[in-house]
């Protein structure tokens, strides 16, 4: 891009309350007071032709011509604000329509400024592409807000295009409306005379009514936004399409037409601060942060989703008969609080996600999948976006992301592009931004340059990219390293500098960034929907709702290779701890912390040789945008003097790949060394006085860029940092090696203090301090992390699984062909039906013996009927309805008799009862035995060899007869020596 002001860049900082103040505009030191010397707003010179070239790839006059295509004019486009004198302000100044000029009415002298001058990328000889141009309004004209770009049908959105690209301004409106035939020059047209005519008094007119149009044509929006390689298709993979989106019918402004129309509130003050729809502007719906087009006005009078479908109210304005949704919600459960917001709270399915998440359903068509930032693409464009290559089938091609603890779709589009990833204040400032380090990406009109001069394009310009096609790119870049002086043809000569000695090493790299930009088009009836065909339509194991791969390469898949050598991480998310391929602004449901993807291989530098040679793109799982590995939140809690901060051991400099610190040759080659660099980490601590009703601050950024220990840390923060505010920091050696390798930051008396949230705590030490774990607790369980946590979710749509586990005391799981059980009450087990709580799951028992229906996973059931009978369990998935079977077959038996010994039932006889004897008929049941023994209870004792259950106990003379009538026989019959059963109680009572 390119520096528009002299003045409000930058911050200061300020030592005396360790904090960073930032610098407004008409300051150049807002902290020291001192004000730009020529008023807020001073355009800033870049000096020369050569000075611009070096330090600017798109400037505001670039933007006119390039942005300009689909951009309807005004603002920036048209007008600079007045330089305000320092007279006319004492605090910050800000943008104020009414002190602004034509740029037909600026005279900018010899200046080389962002609003005048331009590198010319779209020159249609290639040899003059990259020529610095000055601008001249007077014959180009302005980028006046063209009306006809919407309002006109038939414009001819071709046509304007390129007469923007030549720099025929005013003349690019008459053009797309068929006005006029030719451009003389951005401000000499050629009118058709069929439509322009001259009246009695000379003046030229036209009339329009046949095709001016007071609602703005669908087909006319889609020009810019929603038709093939356009911005919306690149970002969000949304195109308009009849077929593809259920509102087609009411055009883009049925949506897009403010609620107020009938009698609308116009703004007029054109502040950034102002809320109010101006009379041009559409109504729009939310941004989410990876947009930004004057925020402030987002949802302004736009039709919400609910506005036409559930209104609250009588509306006033046209609903085109949208249908009432809710019940059909109702009957699907989704309004039913069976969810849980960001906070744990139960809400329902409505509730936390968006209508577009569930209703955006693509198919037929493509979207963006790269910015191809390596090269420009056929028109001259800066990064190539624009070709079936780099988009993706959209049928696959939605994810969620979080917005506030809510699910918005999104489309995943993955610029890649070069930087620079030696940080070191020595090295080379490759942007010529001022500051050497930060991995800064190069200005793409050198990249382009560079590639022009080498007859290179960009990396996927074919259709193929390796590992030996990158090489060959970084080479070009790279040139011979000796810049101006050495005859260099690489990255130096064209940033303007002479480095004989390669002193500034330049350690190109390639970097990826996937960025969820929020769809919103394409909508599906609700027939079509997610979660149409039921719960299991997205709660299942790859179903591709919140889950299942995501197609990051695109047509690119199997076309991608590079050495994760020639590639670098885009950054470090969550206080520097975690490195990531996504945006930083990509939150977790809570909000409080990034959310990490990784989708490249990257070398450390550490490294010394690729740890993949022939890398590919990964395509990550939907669930990666949306739950971390492990979950994690922010600690707020407070410590006081007696609960130091203690940080985690830093490994010592050049130990290897997880050292935080300068190394001057990591993995033995000194050229890395840059990719070590310390400079600019940031430390920030929250101090409290009256436990956290009054927080203060306290910042301070490592200024070197060669930190090599704990030591050098304290050292560099300075005394004032470490001591002279609420607490106090020291290193400290945590293993008696007497050498510190931590750092302990400890409250002074009377106060409190913890880890801020903005501090990159993971250089220090501090992750562990910042950032808690953060379990999922559900009435399921309690998940650590991503795995776990979509195991459960996929289980609310999985099948159940019915198993029967037990009969009686018998194990079913191993499917016996029949289990046999006793006449009676049996108890029946199911296996537990998958992962849901218990009470979401219905377990049902019957039986073809026809004796009714048990319900449980575990329940006691009643055999009475002997036979042979199929046993049946059902279980149920309440979420789903549906329902899986398993059977068995059971064999009811009569329960075997008791064990015991009795007189048979025939009684004991008495033989010759005048003389004493006595016969004593047996019936042994219930055992196996091979010997009875008989005490007979008159002194006497037998033993009896005999498995016979009616054994007769022979004829027995009880002695003491007659005198005792009376006599207890004891029988006891045995297995071996084993007791099998006795009856201690036989009474013999003779006559």
């Amino acid at each position: 891009m390119a520096r528009l002001y002299n003045d409000g860049a930058g911050t200061a900082y300020d030592s005396a309350n360790a904090k960073f103040i930032d610098n407004l505009f008409g300051w150049t030191n807002y902290l020291a007071g001192t004000k730009n010397l020529n008023g807020a707003f001073e355009p800033f010179n870049f000096g020369s032709a050569a000075g611009f070239k070096s330090k600017v790839d798109n400037s505001l006059a670039g933007e006119m011509r390039d942005c300009g295509e689909c951009h309807v004019g005004g603002g920036l486009m048209e007008y600079m604000s007045n330089t305000i004198p320092t007279s006319d302000y004492t605090g910050g100044v800000s943008y104020d329509p009414a002190k602004r000029t034509s740029y037909r009415d600026v005279v900018f002298g010899g200046l080389f400024t962002a609003f005048n001058a331009l590198i010319d990328v779209f020159n249609p000889d290639p040899a003059r592409r990259g020529d610095v141009v000055i601008n001249d309004y007077a014959q180009t004209g302005v980028m006046e807000m063209d009306c006809l770009i919407c309002h006109f049908e038939g414009y001819d959105w071709e046509k304007r295009k390129e007469a923007v690209r030549k720099g025929e301004f005013d003349a690019s409106r008459a053009l797309g409306s068929g006005l006029a035939t030719s451009a003389a020059s951005g401000v000499q047209v050629t009118y058709d005379t069929n439509l322009v005519k001259t009246n009695a008094s000379g003046d030229l007119v036209v009339d329009l009514s046949a095709k001016l149009s007071p609602v703005p044509p669908a087909d006319n929006c889609a020009s810019c936004h929603l038709s093939q390689y356009n911005v919306d298709w690149k970002k969000r993979g949304d195109m308009w399409i009849e077929g593809t989106e259920a509102h087609y019918g009411i055009g883009c402004m049925g949506c897009h037409q403010r609620k107020d129309a009938a009698s609308p509130t116009v703004g007029t003050s054109g502040l950034v601060s102002s809320t109010t729809l101006g009379l041009c502007d559409p109504a729009k719906g939310g941004a989410s942060p990876f947009d930004a087009m004057w925020n402030k006005l987002d949802k302004s009078q736009f039709k919400e989703c609910v506005d036409c479908h559930a209104p609250t109210s009588t509306p006033t304005y046209d609903t085109y008969n949208a249908p009432n949704p809710v019940s059909a919600h109702a009957i699907k459960g989704l309004t039913d609080k069976i969810a849980f917001d960001k906070d744990g709270n139960s809400v329902s399915h409505i509730e936390l996600i968006d209508c577009s998440a569930c209703h955006i359903r693509k198919s037929g068509f493509t979207g963006g999948a790269f910015v191809d930032g390596t090269g420009a693409d056929e028109e001259g464009r800066l990064a190539l976006h624009d070709e079936p290559q780099v988009s993706r089938d959209m049928t696959n091609g939605v994810a969620l992301h979080w917005l506030g603890g809510k699910l918005y779709s999104a489309n995943l589009l993955t610029s890649f592009f070069w930087r620079d990833v030696n940080g070191l204040a020595a090295g080379l400032d490759v942007n010529n931004d001022g500051r050497t380090a930060g991995m800064d990406a190069l200005l793409q009109t050198h990249v382009n340059d560079i590639n022009l001069a080498a007859g290179l394009q960009a990396l996927t310009k074919d259709g193929i990219v390796t590992p030996a096609e990158i090489t060959t790119s970084i080479n070009a870049l790279k040139g011979n390293s000796l810049g101006t002086g050495g005859g260099d043809t690489g990255i130096k000569a064209y940033l303007g500098i002479d480095d004989p000695t390669n002193a500034k090493v330049f350690l190109p790299k390639l970097s990826f960034l996937m960025v969820p930009f929020k769809s919103s088009h394409n909508i599906a009836r609700g027939s079509e929907a997610w979660g149409a065909k039921g719960c299991k339509e997205c709660h299942a194991d790859g179903a591709g709702f919140y889950n299942g791969t995501y197609p990051v390469n695109g047509n690119m898949e199997g076309k991608f290779n590079y050495s994760s050598a020639q590639a670098a991480t885009f950054t470090k998310v969550n206080g520097l701890s975690d490195p990531s391929d996504s945006h930083p602004n990509v939150v977790t449901k809570k909000g409080d912390r990034s959310m990490p993807v990784q989708i490249i291989t990257a070398d450390n530098p550490y490294s010394t040789t690729a740890v993949n040679a022939n890398a590919t793109i990964r395509n990550i799982d939907r669930s990666e945008m949306l739950y971390e590995a492990t979950f994690k939140a922010v600690n707020t809690a407070w410590y006081d003097e007696t609960a130091p901060i203690m940080g985690a051991t830093r490994p010592a400099a050049c130990s290897g790949a997880t050292s935080p610190f300068y190394c001057a040759a990591p993995g033995g080659a000194a050229a890395k060394a840059g990719a070590t660099s310390t400079l600019g980490w940031l430390l920030k601590i929250d101090t409290t006085a009256d436990n956290g009703a009054t927080v203060v601050s306290r910042t301070k950024q490592i200024s070197s860029d060669m930190v090599a220990s704990v030591d050098d840390i304290i050292t560099n923060l300075g005394a004032t940092f470490t001591g002279g505010f609420e607490f106090t920091m020291v290193a400290i050696d945590t293993n008696s090696d007497s050498v510190n390798d931590a750092l302990k930051i400890t409250a002074k008396p009377g106060y409190k203090i913890r880890i801020n949230a903005q501090c990159d705590a993971g250089p220090f030490g501090f992750a562990g301090s910042l950032y808690q774990a953060d379990p999922i607790v559900r009435a399921a369980g309690t998940f650590a992390g991503r795995t776990a946590y979509v195991g459960y979710l996929n289980a609310i749509g999985s099948a159940p699984a019915a198993v029967i586990a037990t009969v009686g005391t018998t194990d079913a799981t191993g499917n016996p062909a029949e289990i046999t059980v006793t006449q009676g009450n049996v108890a029946l087990t199911a296996a537990a039906a998958g992962a849901l709580p218990a009470d979401k799951y219905s377990y049902s028992w019957t039986c073809s013996d026809a004796a009714g229906t048990s319900e449980g996973q575990s329940v006691t059931r009643a055999f009475n009927s002997l036979g042979t009978y199929d046993l049946t369990l059902r279980v149920k998935n309440l979420y789903t309805n549906e329902e899986k079977v398993d059977q068995i077959k059971v064999k009811v038996t009569a329960p075997a008799p008791a064990a015991g010994v009795a007189v048979a039932a025939a009684g004991i006889s008495y033989n010759s009862p005048s003389a004493g004897y006595a016969i004593i008929p047996l019936t042994i049941t219930g055992v196996t035995f091979n010997k009875v023994k008989v005490v007979w209870g008159d002194g006497n004792t037998n033993i009896y060899t005999t498995s016979d259950a009616n054994f007769v106990l022979p004829s027995h003379k009880f002695w003491g007869y007659p005198a005792k009538k009376s006599f207890t026989a004891k029988v006891y019959v045995y297995n071996g020596t084993t007791l099998a059963a006795q009856n201690d109680n036989i009474t013999v009572l003779f006559p």
